[in-house]
């Protein structure tokens, strides 16, 4: 064969090649598109039946909200676009339940991650399962310092804990006695027994000294009670100037009632969050929350960026026929948090999002988060969020503190049922 031929048969064949890869390359384009996820997979661990139910379903709409603005506005696009999609998983307010469900939807169900559960008592036996199995859980309720507290890598809390939880409603007290002249001295807490009130009543009892606070009671209950005479007599016996609370919706309620019955005043009552905060609460003691005053995770009335908050309010309204609140604010956010992951990540690989879970870096200014604080985890998976109080006016919440969000001026000494007229 002549130099000639050859030549011709060696560019016949590098043109072969060529056109094999620019027509494999254009193949492979829309296998890569169709490789793309069409949806992610996010387990929602909530007690969707049981004494929580109710506060678990506001839980729920802040993430089916935020699911659906994510969404609606092309839904993580590092990923091709793919939608959110929840699978629930029913505590029913029981620990090992709790356990068994989040174990589920992790193994059988392949979420890439977890949000939820709500409540102290349920979110740390749930937690571990998450960490056993190296999937990230996005906790906007539960409070406890413990659950932070055990070196886990893959378990992130958008809300303050115990400690910090403590710490503000202290310095509120300070904040309002010097405000108004009329300090209180005397305190006595009155909380629940599970993990939520026992990690709370520690804080308190640690911290008291350093506001010159004397501890003149702590009175423990259990939060399935029906009656709670004898504690409150025992409340009015020891004459505190205020009152510290831990309670859950039902009990909430039931010491409200019980306070009035058994006519029990003081100088100002100040419970944390949980049952408080619920809808049902007020809506079961009405006038008899009157200048009850609230620390708790969120209110809709923050002024943020572009009246940002007032705007999602009215459209979780619509959509819902109540006002956002403690539960639907925190867990719309952490659903925003789990998205700027996902996207981040670019990956439904569990390692790859708990990564850029924890270098997460947002706040309302930068992101759709709604709560003034910045979304940043320390190395226990802690984010640096405070506190807003509130105060009941004609069954109503207000803002009274911090100042720069306040919607209405405190109401202090809290005034007795007889000057309220209800005696």
């Amino acid at each position: 064969m002549g130099k000639r031929s050859r030549k011709t048969n060696r560019s016949f064949v590098l043109v072969s090649i060529l056109v094999g890869v620019c027509l494999l390359l254009s193949a492979s384009t829309p296998i890569l598109a169709q490789n793309q996820p069409k949806e992610i997979k996010i387990g929602i661990l909530y007690c969707m039946t049981g004494p929580l139910a109710s506060i678990a379903r506001l839980c729920v709409n802040g993430h089916e909200m935020a699911a659906e603005e994510i969404n609606a506005k092309g839904g993580i696009k590092s990923l091709g676009g793919a939608k959110i999609k929840f699978v629930v998983g029913d505590t029913e307010s029981k620990p090992q339940v709790a356990m068994s469900a989040a174990e589920k939807l992790i193994t059988k169900d392949n979420v890439v991650a977890l949000l939820g559960p709500y409540s102290s008592g349920i979110a740390f036996p749930s937690t571990q399962i998450s960490e056993k199995y190296k999937c990230p859980n996005i906790l906007s309720g539960p409070v406890a310092n413990q659950i932070t507290e055990r070196g886990f890598k893959y378990i992130f809390r958008t809300v303050y804990n115990a400690t910090t939880n403590a710490r503000v409603a202290l310095d509120f007290v300070k904040w309002v006695g010097d405000k108004t002249g009329q300090r209180p001295k005397r305190v006595a807490i009155l909380h629940e027994d599970t993990l939520f009130g026992q990690s709370t009543a520690k804080s308190w009892k640690e911290m008291l000294p350093k506001y010159g606070l004397e501890l003149v009671a702590e009175l423990p209950y259990q939060k399935t009670t029906q009656d709670l005479s004898t504690t409150i007599m025992k409340l009015k016996a020891a004459k505190p100037d205020l009152v510290l609370q831990v309670s859950y919706t039902n009990d909430a309620i039931l010491v409200t009632r019980t306070m009035y019955d058994l006519d029990f005043n003081c100088m100002g009552r100040i419970p944390s969050g949980g049952g408080h905060i619920d809808p049902a609460f007020a809506k079961a003691v009405g006038k008899l929350a009157d200048d009850l005053i609230v620390n708790h995770h969120y209110h809709p009335s923050f002024k943020g960026p572009k009246n940002k908050n007032q705007i999602a309010n009215e459209k979780y309204k619509k959509k819902y026929g109540i006002d956002m609140d403690d539960y639907s604010g925190p867990a719309y956010d952490a659903t925003w948090v789990l998205a700027d992951a996902l996207e981040r990540a670019g990956s439904m690989d569990r390692q790859k999002v708990r990564d850029a879970i924890a270098a997460t870096d947002i706040n309302w200014n930068n992101s759709p988060v709604l709560r003034p604080f910045q979304y940043k985890f320390d190395a226990t998976g802690q984010a640096p969020a405070t506190g807003v109080f509130t105060q009941f006016r004609d069954g109503k919440m207000q803002v009274i503190w911090p100042e720069e969000y306040a919607s209405a001026k405190v109401v202090w000494p809290m005034r007795t049922w007889k000057e309220r007229g209800l005696r």
